[in-house]
């Protein structure tokens, strides 16, 4: 038994096939490789193996049984807690992770748990505006108690950033996770069959798994004979009429069309593996989602691409020009099936490598990382951890300094980030914000796509600075130039003081610092780790230089470099995959 002993607790009936019992499971998986012994800890009393057996006999993992009351087969939250509370302090745990936002509320609120409580929490409404109050103020209070507080994705890290200020600086990516033997060898040709579809997963109204059923009768009215498959086994509507279509749908299927119920994972990614598209077709309800779905990247995996919409989320991961992009009428998932056979070998291949950062080996790596930096206490030099440049090490730079979590400043950038120059604080004058806008205007001339990002209070709110007539003076002047410079104006944005700033500077290619003062190590640390470049004058006389970053003497130098760096590296416009096979018109 390993030293680091971690606890896992999902919200979760392992007795339903469903993607959250999925998630626990992959996600146990994952936790035996790292150097830690798993406990998990069960919601219900298990009556079906299906799931628990791809952990039950693993030599770092050992499962406690629910504790319920007398006929009853599932704990309450209250006994969950509970149970929780004995286990962890019986193992000796440092680390408690919980699904569900209810239960991590639940865990948050136990002295025992709090400081040990990795929390993860899905199904967040978005936008902002739609939220409930309840929801965000519990969000906020879990966020507070929490130890680590995890994020399914960049997107929902950035979102859960901004609107709970808590989760700044202890949000994580949790992405779901694939076992490394879902990545398949594919087969290099289809032969002349009738294409092969297969659906698996939970069967909803919201994922068009009626409707599907009706795609091998349309597809062969269009010329394109196909099959489908469908696994699960769980039913589930607000509608009672549509769980009655469904099921009889299920139990006299039409012509084509196999239900083979709910299988173990194991034959779920056999049956998936031999299928040439996986069907991830859902209500445009959900396109506003931050979470991606398990099943959609099990299929990618498996070699069998995915028929999905057209999302923020899913164009991350796959670029905007793939070619199975559907919106979510029926004649659309026609359009693209019927034309999409000649595309099929560039694209299994192209999304097998797309999902392959979920690998379970991939997100061990990870999640190693993150208990051993929690394990070493905040002060913790980055360069122990490995997560600095080992090049920047091996020439003698100095190590960021202690107390910067650095890691948590490498996401990836947005695009057009190359174009965004910053300063981070404009209070007082002494830090020259009129110099950032003498860069801004030399380089607009060239190229009229850069913006400065001012980010910080403004004088007024500093009562100190704002008292002081020459300071206001100062600033009167600054704001009058924005306005009265033709085209300035569009190009500055000032932005108010954010908690976020791992999640800002993904947005900022360029950060100037202000001349006559040394750059603080720390913020230095925060802009590189970003990947964002420093932007500095030489320093004072006689002070000391902090790092090996270029120094400008002039304004006009400053540009020079902007430009000739952005020729040399040039921001990316988007991510995934950049070509995939164009479909035929």
């Amino acid at each position: 038994m390993t030293g680091r002993q971690v606890v896992l607790y999902g919200d979760v009936n392992l007795n339903v096939l469903d993607g959250s019992a999925t998630w626990l499971v992959s996600l146990a998986e994952t936790l035996t490789l790292t150097d830690s012994t798993l406990h998990v800890v069960l919601k219900a009393h298990v009556t079906t193996d299906r799931l628990l057996t791809r952990i039950a006999d693993h030599p770092r993992v050992v499962i406690h049984p629910p504790i319920t009351k007398p006929g009853y087969s599932v704990m309450s939250q209250a006994e969950a807690v509970t149970r929780l509370e004995g286990v962890v302090q019986d193992v000796g745990a440092g680390i408690l992770i919980v699904r569900g936002r209810e239960m991590a509320a639940a865990a948050g609120s136990s002295e025992v748990l709090s400081p040990r409580l990795w929390s993860y929490v899905t199904d967040l409404t978005f936008p902002a505006t739609t939220m409930p109050p309840e929801q965000l103020a519990q969000l906020r209070d879990i966020a507070t108690r929490s130890h680590r507080f995890f994020a399914q994705t960049e997107e929902t890290r950035a979102y859960l950033e901004a609107i709970v200020p808590e989760a700044a600086g202890k949000c994580l990516l949790m992405t779901p996770t694939i076992p490394d033997e879902f990545f398949v060898p594919l087969e290099e040709s289809m032969g002349d069959r009738p294409l092969q579809l297969v659906y698996s997963g939970k069967l909803h109204p919201d994922w068009k798994t009626l409707q599907s059923m009706e795609l091998p009768a349309r597809l062969a009215a269009v010329g394109c004979p196909a099959t489908l498959t469908i696994l699960g086994d769980k039913v589930y509507s607000p509608e009672p009429l549509w769980i009655s279509s469904m099921q009889s749908a299920l139990e006299a299927p039409p012509p084509r069309v196999t239900w083979a119920g709910g299988v173990p994972r194991e034959e779920a990614l056999r049956v998936i593996a031999e299928k040439d598209l996986g069907l991830s077709w859902r209500s445009s309800d959900l396109d506003s989602s931050l979470e991606i779905s398990t099943k959609m990247l099990e299929y990618a995996a498996s070699g069998t691409p995915p028929i999905l919409n057209r999302t923020p989320a899913h164009e991350a991961l796959f670029g905007k020009d793939y070619p199975l992009f559907v919106d979510e009428t029926i004649e659309s998932v026609i359009q693209v099936v019927s034309r999409c056979r000649p595309l099929l070998p560039a694209t299994r291949v192209a999304a097998q490598e797309a999902v392959r950062p979920y690998a379970s080996s991939v997100t061990a790596q990870r999640l190693e990382a993150y208990f051993r930096r929690s394990e070493s206490g905040p002060d913790v030099d980055p360069l122990a951890t490995g997560v600095v440049d080992a090049e920047r090490a091996t020439q003698g730079s100095a190590p960021a300094p202690l107390g910067v979590d650095v890691p948590d400043f490498d996401r990836p950038k947005h695009p057009g980030s190359g174009h965004a120059i910053a300063m981070m604080g404009f209070v007082p004058y002494a830090t020259r914000p009129d110099l950032a806008l003498d860069l801004l205007e030399a380089l607009i001339v060239q190229d009229p796509g850069f913006r400065l990002h001012i980010m910080g209070p403004q004088p007024w709110d500093c009562p100190p600075v704002w008292r002081q007539w020459e300071e206001r003076e100062l600033y009167l002047t600054f704001f009058d130039r924005i306005g009265s410079t033709p085209g300035l104006l569009d190009h500055v944005v000032f932005e108010p003081p954010r908690r976020d700033t791992a999640n800002w500077l993904r947005s900022i290619g360029w950060v100037m610092f202000p001349p006559d003062v040394v750059a603080p190590a720390s913020v230095l640390a925060q802009v590189e780790a970003s990947g964002a470049t420093a932007l500095l004058f030489p320093p004072p006389d006689d002070a000391a230089l902090v790092g090996d970053e270029p120094l400008h003497t002039t304004i006009e130098a400053m540009a020079e470099f902007i430009m000739e760096q952005g020729k040399d590296n040039p921001a990316s416009e988007a991510f995934g995959p950049s070509t995939w096979p164009s479909p035929a018109p």
